[in-house]
């Protein structure tokens, strides 16, 4: 059976992370030989079974030495298919798979290009991608971004959404009885999750209806062993607009399955996404959806039908957004719950999951 290496940056809570490990211990269920690769000296956030080997390079090194190691490894590991996780990774895979043959290497695409490319991006989408057998989008709209920018790879590339499992993640049984609506968000604390944007909202919501609503948003508080930047400003901004009564700001959990089943609704303010682990997770258990009509998050929430669609750069249409689902009566919130998991059972398939990159390895 052929030898994998996946490479990631780090197991740390994110959604690519997230589908890395799912993607490991499907192919070692099968027997495929597995390694998870990553460099990064951060504490992992997710696990992995002891059926996956787990390799750090060049722990507490410099960044210089760092490269080298990855260099070394790549060039000198026995190996069939690579497969990296993100633009940053297959910059870093591919320089030194450009000197080795024999390798298959899988660039998977975990991110939505907006105007302006980064730097990785714009080197892998020029150059590297000529190294690559395959390009792996998580999202529709990344491969129509990559297929109209840069036709020469269109026969390189494949969409693979992401895997959510529906039987960890269900509808729980029996009645909320939540006195006023309960939202829950789940998104690390950073510009991408437009915490700006969502404080500003949440004041206007305050302003329309009074306190008779609570937030409460879950996310990393630490990065890099300091505490966020970003999570410090959103603070402040609630304190600025005096709406530390209906928004209350957490660290992450593991448990998130446990946690989203307390709240009557689940929110995603993004300016932009991937394919949302979170908001798959929200459908996955029955949950009606408040979310960015950005990329494809139009594939999980058909605005009316099992949530509301907002502009993300409009606080007025976040507001909007809120208050129609405020009006809705009991009864209708939870029709909106059952049309989720619907939506969830249609999208999220182990096996055509598993099968989509059997698929690939093995051609």
């Amino acid at each position: 059976m052929k030898r994998i290496v996946l490479f990631k940056t780090s197991l740390l809570s994110g959604g690519a992370e997230h589908q890395l490990v799912v993607l490991a211990e499907m192919l070692v269920s099968i027997g495929y030989s597995v390694t998870v690769v990553t460099f990064s000296d951060v504490p992992d956030h997710y696990s992995l079974s002891d059926s996956v080997e787990r390799v750090r390079i060049a722990p507490r090194r410099s960044s210089i030495i760092k490269f080298i190691s990855i260099f070394k490894y790549l060039l000198r590991t026995p190996m069939d298919v690579l497969i990296g996780f993100g633009v940053r990774e297959n910059f870093l895979i591919l320089i030194p798979m450009l000197f080795r043959k024999g390798v298959k290497v899988i660039a998977g695409e975990r991110n939505a290009t907006l105007t302006s490319p980064s730097f990785y991006e714009r080197i892998d989408h020029l150059f590297l991608y000529k190294r690559a057998d395959r390009i792996v989008t998580n999202s529709y709209t990344q491969q129509s971004y990559l297929r109209s920018k840069y036709p020469r790879w269109s026969n390189k590339l494949s969409t693979i959404i992401n895997y959510t499992n529906v039987n960890a993640y269900t509808i729980q049984d029996g009645v909320i009885n939540n006195s006023i609506p309960q939202i829950g968000v789940f998104a690390r604390y950073s510009e991408q999750k437009n915490c700006k944007r969502f404080a500003e909202a949440v004041y206007l919501i305050k302003k329309s209806v009074g306190p008779c609503f609570m937030v409460s948003w879950f996310g990393d508080i630490l990065l890099k062993g300091r505490v966020s930047p970003v999570y410090e400003s959103f603070l402040s901004l609630i304190q600025e607009y005096e709406i530390d009564d209906v928004i209350s700001l957490h660290d992450h959990i593991k448990d998130v399955a446990s946690i989203i089943n307390r709240f009557d609704v689940m929110c995603l303010p993004s300016i932009y996404e991937g394919f949302s682990n979170s908001l798959s997770e929200y459908i996955c258990c029955g949950k009606p959806v408040l979310v960015s009509d950005v990329s494809d998050n139009g594939l999980m929430v058909k605005d009316g039908f099992n949530g509301f669609l907002f502009n993300p750069y409009d606080s007025e249409s976040i507001r909007d957004a809120f208050l129609r689902f405020f009006s809705l009566s009991n009864e209708q919130r939870a029709i909106m719950g059952h049309n989720s998991r619907s939506i969830a059972e249609g999208l999220f398939d182990r096996k055509a999951y598993l099968d989509s990159y059997v698929s690939i390895i093995e051609s």
